[in-house]
């Protein structure tokens, strides 16, 4: 689908690549016209980066569809309410959490920034008060209890407007660490688990493949060497 852009990977700058970013995201827009859809599934990262991307959707021309494909959660949940209609399969979760970061130096260094995560866990509260209708103290709540809704859920409190039936099996990124949030449902421990295992027997399918191939080839180096052996017997 040409007017689709796919939000499927941690937010901000990655390590070997631009990764998702407002950057990113701006070229992409520029290229597109009329209604377009967001497909998210993803745990979340940058929330600059992420406050970036939710400006230029709301400032997009067209119409913004948000599909929550498996997972907006922390950052992504901030893109997800750019949308002038959220889409959450009975399959897929919306997390929505305090800010935290780290930090190192001495007790005042940590004093600033425990100020500077709680100027911007506000910023994170007006996104969704703005967009679910919800109070100050309720959202902050929430935040505070990292809050995982369903689909049935996100419809009632406001942060999605239509519940959709189940497409696809979850499937969450392996590469983020599940275990850094508190209240993480089981389903998506077990889901990440399952992926591990088929991971890892693709791998040791891959090895054993690759084992099989150079003894193939070790095996064909001793009957050429064999084969010149008897040749130069011959000739002697």
């Amino acid at each position: 689908m040409s007017n689709e852009i796919l939000i499927y990977d941690e937010i901000g700058e990655g390590w070997y690549d631009e990764g998702i970013t407002g950057k990113s995201i701006k070229r992409q827009l520029m290229n597109l016209e009329g209604d377009i859809t967001v497909r998210i599934n993803s745990l979340g990262g940058d929330v600059f980066e992420a406050a970036a991307i939710y400006n230029l959707l709301k400032e997009y021309e067209g119409k913004v569809i948000v599909k929550i494909d498996s997972i907006a959660a922390s950052a992504a949940s901030v893109i997800a309410m750019a949308g002038d209609e959220v889409i959450v399969p009975s399959n897929a979760m919306i997390m929505i959490h305090n800010p935290w970061t780290f930090a190192y130096g001495e007790s005042k260094d940590f004093l600033k920034t425990a100020e500077r995560l709680d100027k911007i866990k506000e910023t994170i509260a007006n996104v969704y008060i703005e967009n679910t209708g919800i109070s100050k103290n309720e959202i902050h709540e929430m935040m505070d209890e990292e809050t995982w809704l369903t689909s049935e859920e996100a419809v009632a409190f406001g942060f999605a407007s239509k519940e959709e039936t189940e497409t696809e099996p979850l499937n969450v990124k392996n590469t983020f660490r599940l275990k850094n949030f508190k209240n993480c449902p089981k389903r998506l421990f077990d889901n990440q688990n399952q992926n591990s295992v088929k991971k890892d027997v693709e791998k040791k399918k891959a090895e054993e493949e690759k084992k099989q191939e150079i003894e193939i080839e070790n095996n064909k180096k001793i009957l050429v060497s064999k084969k010149q052996e008897l040749d130069l017997l011959e000739i002697i």
